[in-house]
């Protein structure tokens, strides 16, 4: 695992170096700002188009990583579009965190895993696991309720009215 992350690390060291290389040859007029709403535009787009969520989040950050310079480069810089970029880049971070925990394993205990083997093959491990924990909740409330001395009414000496009334159709208006 350190290897790899060192490795990592070197390649993006070299892809940095080789970009600064790359952007030393080229004229002093070749960057305009324009281009990076134009980018920012075509990623968003292209998010537009992709199946999977987390990979469109992944396309909109990127979007609005590219369009917030742009709206500071302008002259005067433009803060009412950078801050709602910044709002939306800050959700679609938060939305990515969220969606790559859920996509860690789930771990089931003997007793829970022989449940679902037995009766819940259907859900996924997750939504199981949702399951029980709001199955345990409902437990704990009963176990506190049944620590309570309760003086009830017993349910036969209750009585209720019940009135009938005549069921309406379309046909009877």
């Amino acid at each position: 695992m350190i290897k790899r992350k060192q490795w990592l690390l070197v390649g993006l060291i070299l892809l940095a170096a080789m970009i600064a290389i790359a952007f030393s040859q080229l004229p002093p007029n070749w960057f305009s700002p324009d281009d990076l709403v134009n980018l920012s535009s075509v990623l968003t787009l292209v998010s537009f188009t992709v199946q999977s969520i987390l990979a469109l989040r992944f396309l909109a950050i990127g979007a609005q990583l590219i369009f917030i310079p742009y709206c500071l480069l302008q002259s005067p810089p433009l803060w009412t579009p950078a801050i709602w970029n910044v709002l939306f880049l800050a959700v679609n971070v938060v939305n990515v965190i969220l969606l790559l925990l859920a996509r860690r394993p789930v771990a089931l205990n003997p007793d829970e895993e022989q449940l679902y083997n037995l009766a819940f093959k259907s859900l996924n491990p997750r939504e199981f696991l949702k399951l029980l924990s709001l199955g345990s909740g409902e437990r704990e409330k009963l176990e506190k309720l049944s620590s309570f001395q309760v003086n009830a009414t017993p349910v036969s000496q209750f009585s209720a009215e019940v009135k009938r009334f005549p069921l309406q159709t379309g046909q009877n208006r």
